[in-house]
């Protein structure tokens, strides 16, 4: 294995829209990870999505939930992964 199989990112954000937004998804991409979900949104303050978990092909998602907390702007992202067999 080469490189961490789960990596959280939060794609940052500033008032002329997303910084990087794509640039990040096609680095992280391009170097095998995946993301669970694409649609919900994560940010409170506008209706984007700025939070993801990012996973490489050792694991397979099972479910995920994008929860609303009270403690942040950001909402909290879970994901549960299972090892994939090789």
């Amino acid at each position: 294995m080469t490189g961490p199989p789960v990596m959280p990112a939060r794609r940052l954000y500033q008032r002329s829209g997303p910084l990087h937004h794509e640039v990040l998804s096609r680095q992280f991409f391009a170097a095998g990870y995946r993301t669970v979900q694409t649609d919900s949104v994560t940010w409170r303050r506008q209706p984007l999505v700025l939070d993801h978990i990012f996973y490489s092909r050792h694991l397979r998602p099972v479910r995920h939930a994008v929860k609303p907390t009270p403690a942040s702007d950001h909402h909290t992202v879970v994901d549960e992964f299972e090892f994939v067999d090789r």
